[in-house]
Parts: C-alpha cells; sequence; structure tokens
C-alpha cells in the first residue's frame, strides 16, 4: 500500500454536478503525488457562516481552517455525497467536509490551509467559479493563494493516463523561475515529459500559431526566448529533463497547440500579477483553454510553489 506523506490534494466542490472531473483530476493527483484527498464542498451561507465536516472511510486531521459555530436553529448539514464521491473515498484515503462561507473566503481558505498542496477547481471561464463571485474576486482568490490551484473545465474528460506530461507557458517576468520550479516538480514527481513554451506575437494578425526555430526570430525575440529558456534551466536545477519551443500566435491557442502535440496532461502558468501571459489566459482566453477537454490549468502562487509538491 502507498505511504501517503503530510499534506491533501484539496478539491473545493462548487458544484456537485459539475465538479466530478475536478475530483477525479484530484484523486489522482493525490495517488500519483503520495497525499491524501479531501473533497470539499463550498455552499453559500446563511448567515453567519460556519463549517462541518464529515469523516470518510479514512478519517485524518481536519484542515487547520477557523471553526465558527452556527447559530441555533441553523442546519449546516453537508449535501448528499454524489456516487462518484463515494466511489473515491472509498479507494483511497479521503477527508470530507463541507465549508459554509463565501465561496471566494472559503478558497482562500482551503489555499491558505497547512495541509494544502494543491487546490482543485471546476471553471470554465464562465462557470461556477465565475458565477459565484465576480470576476475581480476570482482574479483576487488566484493572485492571494497560498498554495498552487488547478482548474478544470467542468465537462471535461480528462486523459489520465497522460497526466505525467506537463507543459508549461513562461513569459519574460520575475516570475518565470517560480512558475518553471513548479513545473519541474511536478514532472519530476509524475514522471512524464515537461516542455517549456515562450509564446510571443505574430508579425501577422489572426494567423494560426506555429512553432520558430530561435535562429529565424529577429535579435530581439530570439534574445527574449533565449533569456527564458535559460531562467527555466536554471531553476529545474538538473531535477527534470526538458525541451524549449517558441510560439508565435496568439497565447491561448499557442498554448493549447503545443498541449495536443505533447499530449499534456496539465497546463502550468504564473498568476495574473506576474505578465500579460497569464493575465490573457486568466480571462476570456482561460476559457479557450479549458474548454472541449482541454487541459487543466494549474495557476502557480507567487513563490515556492514547487514546495507544495517536492
Amino acid at each position: 500500500m502507498t505511504e501517503h506523506g503530510r499534506g491533501e490534494v484539496v478539491c473545493a466542490v462548487l458544484s456537485v454536478e459539475e465538479s466530478e472531473p475536478a475530483a477525479r483530476l484530484a484523486a489522482r493527483l493525490a495517488e500519483r503525488l503520495s497525499l491524501r484527498l479531501a473533497l470539499v464542498h463550498v455552499l453559500a451561507p446563511l448567515p453567519p457562516p460556519s463549517v462541518a465536516t464529515l469523516e470518510g472511510p479514512h478519517p485524518v486531521a481536519p484542515l487547520a481552517v477557523e471553526l465558527v459555530h452556527p447559530p441555533e436553529g441553523h442546519d449546516p448539514t453537508p449535501p448528499r455525497a454524489a456516487s462518484w464521491e463515494e466511489e473515491l473515498a472509498s479507494s483511497q484515503p479521503t477527508r470530507r467536509a463541507t465549508i459554509v462561507d463565501l465561496p471566494a473566503e472559503a478558497l482562500r481558505r482551503l489555499s491558505d490551509a497547512q495541509d494544502t498542496r494543491l487546490l482543485v477547481i471546476v471553471d470554465d471561464g464562465g462557470g461556477p467559479l465565475s458565477s459565484k463571485f465576480s470576476g475581480n474576486a476570482a482574479r483576487e482568490v488566484i493572485r492571494d493563494a497560498g498554495c498552487p490551484i488547478v482548474l478544470v473545465e467542468p465537462h471535461s474528460v480528462p486523459q489520465y493516463a497522460n497526466i505525467a506530461n506537463i507543459l508549461c507557458g513562461v513569459h519574460e517576468d520575475d516570475a518565470t523561475s517560480d512558475v518553471a520550479a513548479l513545473a519541474g516538480a511536478l514532472a519530476e514527481r509524475l514522471g512524464g515529459r515537461l516542455r517549456f513554451v515562450h509564446v510571443l506575437p505574430s508579425a501577422a494578425s489572426g494567423s494560426a500559431p506555429q512553432q520558430v526555430a530561435l535562429d529565424a526570430l529577429d535579435d530581439d525575440a530570439r534574445q527574449a526566448s533565449q533569456t527564458v529558456f535559460d531562467a527555466c534551466a536554471a531553476a529545474l536545477g538538473g531535477r527534470a529533463e526538458a525541451d524549449f519551443v517558441a510560439v508565435e500566435g496568439d497565447a491561448a491557442e499557442g498554448l493549447r497547440a503545443a498541449a495536443r502535440e505533447l499530449q499534456a496532461g496539465l497546463i502550468v502558468i504564473g498568476q495574473p500579477q506576474h505578465g500579460a501571459l497569464a493575465s490573457a489566459l486568466l480571462g476570456s482566453a482561460a476559457h479557450d483553454l479549458l474548454r472541449e477537454g482541454g487541459a487543466p490549468v494549474v495557476i502557480a502562487p507567487g513563490t515556492r510553489g514547487q514546495e507544495h509538491v517536492a
């Protein structure tokens, strides 16, 4: 039997009907990373907020979040578990809980909890994550997250066999080393291939994204890509092998095309304040990346994200 280390892959269940792909991905990640699985229902409160917990078949200590006792007459009973939830909880060590709180605050609590290594959320760019609170609030949660956040399209059927392959979108900013280190740590732990993609704007408007050799770029673009790739290689420190690709064209479509070619199980990018690429992907382009069964998107935290999965 696999020995599970301290830490959890937490799936925030914002919608029972749409969260199954996210929960199954979280379960697979927990298994591959030798971590516990936590399935946490997030319910909008009848003020004031409260928390209730359910023990799974493999009980573990609860998350380190503030417990607020409900008022008399307020029932914090969690929703009836879906069949997929019972299946996952019976197959691996699982903690189940319900948080009754504003979704943005609940996600902040979960991401900041000491045992959370990855926080998995269902989102399609216009789904439960954005519909439960404003786009600005969603960006604040992602920007301030204490751990990597994994976004999953609610109607996707992830290719779990290829989950090991990691595609990392990088940009010329101060966060490149941290994003690259997280991608490297995931590739090392999952045992898959790692590819870094630097997306450059295309001179031809509306043209399809295409890979370009560094020596085919003009001097400024070539220098920018080489600087980014050197920073990525330094961040890896020899822990994982990787290849490096420059792509001209739309950022989201360029990454999605590269992910299809690699058969990537995860796409890793930086937080929204870390460059134009991440800001674009977390807007309407995030929907383009996730739709049609696209690979889940991992948003790296501001610093030291690799320590969550190392």
